[in-house]
């Protein structure tokens, strides 16, 4: 991993002698804004041999590995090619449930409600109260109150409030994590932006989250 890309080898002992096979492509990524500081997400599906890299909370790719987990490994080994100065901390080995965004698919889609779809597939559906510091809460008739960390969700389907074009002054702004959003800016400082939306309403956003903006207004 350097600044601007990240790459997964497999590294082998075939009867001593190390052998080396680069799985997929070199992704481009963007630490330069990361402020000296990044939470890397490593994550692993023995049985389907992917992993998957997530930067920030931010899912970054993917690789597929056909011959499978070294399931006789047993530790981690992390190493520098730099000179510079690196410090690991918090390191944490945890379960994961193995969805990826874009797996967990609905199977309906009700236009009048929110619905927030799991990485395990599962879905609820309700009124979302607030999206706040890695966590979603909704309100659902059947279920109550349900508060629920980010990480653990695939997708949220907005309900349909109306079905009018934007206003002019709405821009769409495209996340680090390709997903995209199309509000107004109504304030942008300190790093902060406060934005309305004809789908979620009035929300403040970290701006180090928008890779880039389109403004659609027409000048006078």
């Amino acid at each position: 991993m350097a600044q601007t890309y990240v790459y997964l080898y497999r590294y082998t002992l075939v009867n001593g002698r190390g052998l080396s096979r680069r799985l997929g492509q070199r992704i481009s990524i963007n630490l330069n804004t990361a402020n000296n500081n990044a939470r890397v997400s490593i994550k692993f599906n023995e049985r389907a041999g992917v992993l998957a890299l997530y930067i920030n909370g931010q899912y970054i790719a993917q690789w597929k590995d056909p011959a499978g987990f070294p399931s006789k490994s047993k530790g981690l080994l992390f190493t520098s090619r730099t000179t510079n100065r690196i410090q690991l901390s918090r390191i944490r080995v945890t379960g994961w449930s193995g969805g990826l965004p874009g797996q967990a698919k609905p199977a309906v889609i009700n236009a009048k409600e929110n619905l927030v779809v799991f990485n395990n597939g599962d879905s609820i559906s309700g009124k979302i109260e607030i999206i706040k510091e890695g966590r979603i809460q909704v309100r659902s008739v059947s279920l109550g109150d349900q508060l629920v960390p980010l990480e653990q969700v695939d997708t949220v389907y907005f309900a349909q409030q109306n079905n009018k074009p934007p206003p002019a002054a709405s821009v769409r702004a495209a996340l680090f994590g390709r997903d995209t959003m199309t509000f107004e800016i109504k304030e942008w400082k300190n790093g902060k932006m406060r934005v309305q939306s004809q789908v979620f309403g009035s929300a403040t956003m970290d701006a180090a989250a928008i890779n880039s903006l389109i403004f659609t207004a027409k000048p006078k």
